[in-house]
This record gives structure tokens, C-alpha cells and sequence, in this order.
């Protein structure tokens, strides 16, 4: 069972909205994951072609990114 750490997860912001991002993993046809940005501690890399969040363990486990 996840804890209320944090973990980062290496990604493509496809689109964001005010309430949530939609990552990917930069693969043709991938799945898309929504995030709500309230659950977003930080994002890193915002001027890269990939970007680093900062989310809850059990975020990232119930959306299957780890």
C-alpha cells in the first residue's frame, strides 16, 4: 500500500488547464494521464521537452506511473 511520500515523475505536459495537466510519456498513441495540479507539489523543466513533477506516491500509484 503507498505511503504519503512524494515521488517524481519524468514526463511530456501535453496540455494544462487551471484545474490539471495531461502528461505523457513522449511515445506515438500513449496513453494520456490526467493530473489535477492541486496534487502537484512542484514542476521542474518547464523550458525542456521533458519535465520533472513532484507528486503523492499514492497519486502516482492510482494513476499506474509506478
Amino acid at each position: 500500500m503507498p505511503n504519503h511520500d512524494l515521488v517524481e515523475i519524468c514526463c511530456i505536459i501535453k496540455h494544462r488547464t487551471d484545474e490539471a495537466i495531461l502528461i505523457g510519456d513522449g511515445v506515438p498513441n500513449e496513453d494520456h494521464i490526467w493530473i489535477p495540479t492541486s496534487q502537484i507539489e512542484s514542476i521542474e523543466g518547464l523550458d525542456e521537452p521533458t519535465q520533472t513533477i513532484l507528486i503523492p506516491e499514492w497519486l502516482a500509484y492510482e494513476k499506474g506511473l509506478i
